[in-house]
């Protein structure tokens, strides 16, 4: 019988500790691909989480969904935890020694994946997902990211945006394109009969997601639209100010924030949704909306980065100009009123989700693994 190919995943967390858009795609990825028979090794972090009011962390390695967890120590100091990640990272490969090396943004993971590598001699595909191209600096990226991008056997981008972005900061690598993937049978539309509209978001409550934006529009629209209501999912450090806003607003009748759920929970509630709003200012290829394409919403976005190559204006939802509030409310109010360009526009998200689906991602991602 062939051997199987043994595969090292570096990435810096995983659900249900971390539930980012690279955390979610990574167990997917390790999930899809051990049931192509591959071997699949993810290395993360292992921060110290509270279960039953006491702080703890996880098993240091544990099979899970077909592929094998390795937790390294993580330290609480943002510098100490870089260093140990990487010492730790490099540990665990050279233990593991994996026929092919995997990381997931350019660092700290890429880092460790183009180290360990060179080390152990194996091919490295470094796979780029969102916050470190649009948000760090040039000196930074020409200098850290230069060097992983460099030694790498293979990049890649996870939007055709971010791909021509990486080209223009490294003209001389080669760097491809490949998108997240979404499970499509996990995500249905079901509608509840209801007398209000559901507006949902889900993400990190951070400033560039501007969810302040979509709080704002509803405060514009509450008064000749009542029965409207935002459901935002996710915590982060503007949480309590996002809260505030709502008080000061005096729209918190009209507003629910559920803080952190269980990953497999989102389906059902996406499915009782009518419009996903998100009017972030930089993406990568958010999940996020995958999840809601593939729900069969009709999205709402900001026309920036990668949300137009899943944002179709006019066909699978409405865009509008980064920071916009008033395109946004505009927006709002048109899908708000009109139920069945709502239903068409959901259908046509479904449709275009199928371009996603794990299984055709996974299988190009094999294409790349095997052409290292």
């Amino acid at each position: 019988m062939k051997k199987s190919i043994k595969i090292g995943i570096l990435v810096s967390g995983l659900p249900p500790i971390a539930i980012g858009g690279t955390e979610i795609a990574t167990h997917n990825i390790a999930k899809f691909l051990s049931r192509k028979h591959f071997e699949v090794h993810v290395i993360t972090r292992n921060p110290r989480i509270k279960i039953k009011g006491k702080k703890r962390s996880l098993k240091k390695v544990e099979k899970y969904k077909g592929y094998i967890i390795h937790r390294i120590p993580c330290s609480s100091s943002p510098l100490l935890r870089f260093i140990t990640h990487v010492l730790f990272g490099l540990k665990a490969l050279i233990k593991i020694k994996p026929d092919l090396i995997h990381g997931q943004q350019i660092t700290p993971n890429g880092l460790i994946a183009v180290l360990a590598g060179k080390l152990l001699r194996k091919k490295t595909l470094v796979w780029a997902q969102g916050s470190e191209i649009y948000n760090s600096s040039l000196l930074y990226l020409k200098s850290i990211g230069q060097f992983v991008i460099s030694k790498a056997t293979v990049v890649l981008g996870v939007s055709t945006h971010m791909k021509n972005r990486m080209k223009y900061i490294w003209p001389q690598q080669p760097i491809y394109h490949l998108s997240n993937g979404i499970e499509l049978g996990t995500y249905f539309h079901e509608p509840a009969p209801k007398s209000t509209v559901e507006i949902i978001f889900v993400g990190r409550l951070i400033k560039i997601k501007r969810i302040s934006n979509a709080i704002k529009a509803i405060s514009y629209l509450k008064d000749d639209i009542p029965k409207v209501m935002l459901t935002i999912i996710g915590s982060g450090p503007t949480e309590e100010l996002l809260k505030k806003q709502c008080g000061l607003l005096k729209i918190e009748d009209h507003i629910r924030f559920l803080g952190n759920i269980p990953h497999e929970e989102i389906p059902k509630i996406l499915s009782r949704a009518d419009i996903f709003i998100f009017p972030s200012l930089r993406e990568g290829l958010p999940i996020a909306i995958l999840e809601a394409m593939a729900s069969g919403l009709p999205i709402l976005a900001s026309r920036t980065t990668a949300l137009p190559e899943l944002v179709h204006d006019q066909i699978n939802g409405l865009l509008h100009s980064p920071g916009n509030v008033s395109e946004l409310t505009r927006n709002l109010k048109i899908l708000i009123q009109n139920e069945a360009l709502r239903n068409s526009m959901g259908k046509k998200s479904r449709e275009f989700a199928h371009k996603y689906s794990w299984k055709k991602i996974i299988n190009r991602l094999i294409k790349f693994y095997l052409h290292m």
